[in-house]
């Protein structure tokens, strides 16, 4: 005999359904059920759920209920209530969700899990307000019951932190975090947990997640505890500010050329001694590595220029400046870099860097690694021009966003059309191919599936042959070379490409990023990993395409528990990384892989081709053709966890 009483409240006799059919009759069986073993007058009852009518009819009210709750299960011969003339209680032998969450919440790390993970993101008695008294009692009853779980989860992560239990501690986290995604205390003490079993990218995703939360509900920023704890896991002491916020991209005027990156003074407060000169120094070393990017202009400015000098670098031109403040204090310095957009002066991007003075060169070569890693992604992604366009650069801004938010085929069509035209106007310009080059091989950025690549895969490889010609110190030139081998079958020549890309350019967390997915399908899955971990080093925050990348690894290395981890960190899926989330659930046995795995049919259903018939077989096809495997083994490996997902994708079996 159980009563349900988180989210939908419901009651059963063994596989019988006793709930019965009116509000008030399941609010009070829960009401008694949570009062645990009281005896509740009728003269209580009558008022907390019949107070606003007279005395005599709220009894009668209360006498109808009693008889529907008995009514309900009265086929299965089992009372739910016993009452007298003067009181109701719940009958003995009723066992509830909450009574056992409430004994599990007072036992091991590894129990709290287990309550945890039962509670979900339910609430108490969802649904079930029936009279302002009882409104009022429900919500001291679910604040109650939200406090006494919130004080389990920490005591249960801070226990299991202390004692090494690492999976616990994860469970805890990610089932609680679910629920309240704000509690910055379970998110510090996760992060722990995590940086102890070496998964720091996890780690970094709980303070994102926890950072945009308290931005967006409460208006607020994680405290000096998080951050704190951040830099802990961060390798090198690193504080993100809490004011760090990439506004929106304002409308701005069409221009001819990359964005111009303004390299201005860096400047030093309390030094002396030895570090007199640093800030010259690392402003040098960061013009070094910004100088490998081809997408921007760099120059070098002795001062910060007013908004009325912005002109003079040319009309139209999409600028920003980039400064920094050294101040020494102690044993560390604080450098606190900042990126402005000069049309308003808006701050892009500021990530303060602690560093210590006793291991100088080390923490210099880290944060100098960071602040050019963290430069060109986010001018990238700022620098969106205005519709209509008619310099040519400006027309290739326009169609490389209009690629990059496409949500249709047609869309997406559209955006490589556009490119087309640039490149037929400007066929010199290097920068606009590999954009082009990505929507041919990937079926539009998989806006189409079922259809057969191979045509558009053929202008592709011409594409990708020219733009290397044009520029062989263009980084993305070689990752998109490397990409349109491994679909041709050329492994040795896309491996070398993705190492040279890596070697021109050791700061771009993108480019290396696409490197270390296409090494993965090349079976070299360490080095793989190691490209990833260096786009972590460069950007402690990653996106969601990172999580994708190395979940997919994690897959491929037989580890999909790990793989599961995190394909949930993602916000914001892929049709591939719903994909492999499917995979790895499914592997591991979730209970929600089979609707998962209806859900993705449903999804490349939306997006498949009608001229094909969508069969299991033409959908292994199609994925064979977009999964360029070197070895056959490990194709095999991922058919193996295609096969069982493939049969619990359909309806009949979600």
């Amino acid at each position: 005999m159980r009563l349900q009483l988180l989210g939908e409240v419901r009651f059963c006799v063994g596989d019988a359904d006793v709930t019965p059919r009116s509000k008030r009759a399941r609010a009070l069986v829960a009401y008694l059920a949570l009062s645990r073993g009281y005896a509740a007058p009728r003269t209580r009852l009558a008022d907390l759920f019949w107070g606003d009518r007279g005395e005599a009819q709220a009894r009668g009210s209360l006498r109808q209920c009693l008889l529907e709750v008995r009514s309900a299960a009265a086929a299965t011969g089992v009372d739910i209530l016993s009452s007298d003339r003067e009181s109701v209680w719940l009958s003995e032998g009723w066992q509830s969700d909450i009574a056992a969450i409430e004994a599990a919440i007072a036992g091991s790390p590894a129990d709290i899990a287990n309550a945890a993970e039962a509670a979900g993101r339910e609430h108490l008695l969802g649904g079930l307000f029936v009279s302002d008294e009882y409104d009022e009692w429900l919500t001291l009853a679910r604040a109650d019951f939200d406090t006494r779980l919130a004080d389990a989860a920490r005591r249960g992560l801070a226990r299991a932190v202390e004692t090494g239990d690492t999976e616990s501690a994860r469970r805890i986290a990610d089932h609680y975090l679910l629920r309240d995604p704000g509690d910055e205390e379970v998110t510090v003490l996760a992060m722990r947990a995590d940086a102890m079993r070496g998964a720091a990218p996890i780690a970094h995703r709980r303070f994102q997640k926890l950072r945009d939360y308290l931005a967006s509900e409460l208006g607020t920023a994680p405290g000096p505890a998080a951050l704190e704890t951040l830099a802990g896991v961060a390798g090198v002491p690193v504080a993100v500010s809490a004011a760090a916020v990439i506004p929106a991209a304002p409308a701005l005027p069409a221009h001819d050329g990359p964005p111009l990156l303004l390299v201005c003074p860096f400047v030093e407060t309390g030094f002396a001694g030895d570090l007199l000169h640093l800030a010259e120094g690392v402003r040098e070393e960061v013009l070094s590595g910004l100088s490998r990017f081809k997408d921007l202009r760099v120059l070098v400015e002795d001062r910060m220029p007013s908004s009325d000098e912005v002109p003079m670098f040319g009309a139209g031109t999409i600028a920003y400046a980039l400064t920094a403040t050294l101040r020494q204090s102690g044993a560390h310095v604080r450098v606190t870099p900042v990126l402005t957009r000069l049309s308003d002066r808006s701050v892009v991007w500021s990530n303060p860097v602690s560093i210590e003075v006793g291991d100088l060169q080390q923490a210099i070569d880290a944060m100098v690694d960071r602040i050019i890693g963290a430069v060109t992604p986010r001018v990238e992604r700022d620098a969106v021009p205005r519709a209509q366009p008619s310099a040519v650069y400006d027309r290739y801004l326009f169609a490389r966003h209009r690629a990059r938010t496409a949500s249709t085929l047609a869309e997406a069509k559209e955006a490589a059309a556009l490119l087309e035209g640039v490149i037929a106007d400007a066929p010199e310009l290097a920068v606009a191919y590999p954009h082009l080059i990505r929507l041919y091989n990937t079926n539009y950025f998989y806006k189409v599936a079922g259809v057969d690549p191979a045509a558009n895969r053929v202008r592709a490889f011409e594409l990708a042959k020219t733009s290397l010609s044009l520029d062989r110190g263009h980084i993305h030139g070689y990752t998109v070379m490397g990409w349109c081998q491994l679909w041709r079958g050329g492994w040795d020549a896309a491996r070398t490409h993705f190492e040279n890309a890596v070697e021109l350019n050791p700061y771009h967390s993108e480019r290396i990023k696409e490197a270390a997915f296409g090494l993965i399908f090349l079976g070299e899955h360490g080095k793989g990993g190691d490209y990833l971990q260096r786009c972590l080093d460069l950007d402690p925050l990653p996106n969601d395409n990172f999580f994708e990348d190395l979940g997919f690894l994690k897959l491929m290395q037989r580890r999909p528990d790990e793989a599961v981890a995190y394909f949930d960190l993602i916000v914001e899926p892929t049709l591939f990384a719903d994909l492999y989330g499917v995979l790895a659930s499914c592997a591991v046995g979730h209970v929600a892989g089979p609707a998962m795995a209806a859900a993705w049919r449903r999804r490349i259903a939306a997006i498949w081709s009608p001229d094909v018939p969508m069969t299991d077989g033409n959908i292994v096809a199609w994925l064979h053709n977009h999964l360029p495997f070197r070895k056959p083994e490990h194709w095999s490996l991922f058919s193996s966890y295609l096969a069982p997902v493939l049969r619990n994708a359909h309806p009949e079996a979600a």
